[in-house]
């Protein structure tokens, strides 16, 4: 009978050490199921919004050429210009302090060649430049200013105007 008892209280002891063996790994599952659920959880939440502010903004390239900016100018207007790849300014959008917006488009030297204006009483103008920076086409609401009297003409918004390379208008409608 001895024996028994020893083999009973051996197996006694060996179930509790068990017991409390398990008794930890639940514990220990439970802490790491409740950590796993709150990482996934603070992963869901919204992102916290950043605001950037700057006077300027510049984009530049792999080989750290100028190819944008966005930026306040001198006298109030705020500007976006995009470069080619030299850094030369192809396409620029600039709002005046007035509000008036106009897209200008230039050549490979940079000269603006065609733009797209939007007065403050919203009347919209359009202009074409030859290669010397000359207006030789317009239409939209344009003023016109004849070259021997110095007076002014406002065209209407409907209106097309080709000039010749003196600047004089050669045709025009309405």
């Amino acid at each position: 009978m001895p024996s028994d008892e020893l083999e009973l209280t051996a197996l006694v002891e060996r179930l509790e050490k068990v017991e409390r063996q398990n008794r930890r790994m639940k514990f220990t599952g439970a802490v790491v199921l409740v950590l796993a659920s709150a990482t996934l959880l603070m992963g869901q939440a919204p992102p916290k919004r950043r605001v950037v502010e700057a006077e300027e903004f510049v984009l530049r390239d792999e080989s750290g050429v100028k190819r944008g900016a966005l930026a306040v100018l001198p006298g109030g207007a705020a500007g976006l210009a995009i470069s080619d790849r030299s850094g030369e300014p192809r396409a620029s959008l600039t709002v005046y302090q007035g509000g008036e917006p106009v897209l200008t488009l230039s050549d490979k030297d940079g000269k603006s060649r065609a733009s797209l204006v939007l007065l403050a009483d919203g009347s919209p103008s359009f202009y074409l430049k030859d290669q010397g920076g000359k207006v030789r086409s317009a239409m939209g609401a344009i003023s016109i200013q004849a070259m021997q009297t110095g007076e002014i003409t406002q065209r209407s918004e409907s209106s097309i105007v080709l000039f010749n390379k003196d600047g004089k208008a050669v045709w025009k409608t309405p």
